[in-house]
């Protein structure tokens, strides 16, 4: 196994664990776990969770990563962007 093979299989082991923890955030945002986040602080984390995977799928797998690169800073601006206005939406839903 080459160096850049242990490195997406590590970034996959990582998004792996990362979508297990929005699944749990996620249920627990529901009330299924009792003591859990609640609100838009649950909301919050599993946005930060998901904007997180987001940026290592761009980087390690569309290859986005070495220097001089002016698509990275685009699409990470708009998957922030992207967040943030969800996580409006379902903050302004919560305030009805």
């Amino acid at each position: 196994m080459n160096a850049r093979t242990g490195l997406l299989l590590r970034t996959w082991g990582v998004l792996t664990a990362l979508t297990l923890a929005t699944m749990l955030l996620g249920k627990a945002g529901h009330g299924a776990i009792p003591g859990a986040i609640p609100g838009i602080a649950g909301a919050a984390a599993v946005m930060a969770i998901t904007m997180v995977k987001g940026r290592q799928i761009l980087v390690h797998y569309v290859g986005l990563h070495g220097p001089g690169n002016r698509w990275r800073p685009v699409l990470i601006g708009y998957l922030l962007v992207l967040g943030l206005a969800i996580l409006g939406a379902y903050a302004a839903g919560l305030l009805r």
